[in-house]
């Protein structure tokens, strides 16, 4: 438990340290941190609901697979 303990610590300081909120005062490093991990939620939530749609789209349109649930795509007709 230490050592997983000690572990994050050191994964943050070099969070801390690469982004420079290291320098900043206590409330800049809130602020700095709930902008850059709620960026990071916001591309893991949009990921996860639009990937997996929009790469069984490419999948059938280069020909890798014909079967393909409904996307809500409209089919293009050459």
């Amino acid at each position: 438990m230490d050592t997983i303990k000690k572990w994050f610590s050191l994964l943050y300081l070099r969070y801390e340290i690469v982004t420079c909120a290291s320098m900043f005062e206590p409330w800049e490093k809130i602020f700095i941190n709930v902008v850059i991990f709620s960026s990071l939620l916001l591309l893991i939530v949009s990921s996860c609901i639009f990937l997996p749609n929009y790469l069984s789209y490419l999948l059938e349109l280069f020909g890798l697979t014909s079967d393909r649930p409904d996307t809500g795509f409209r089919e293009i007709k050459t």
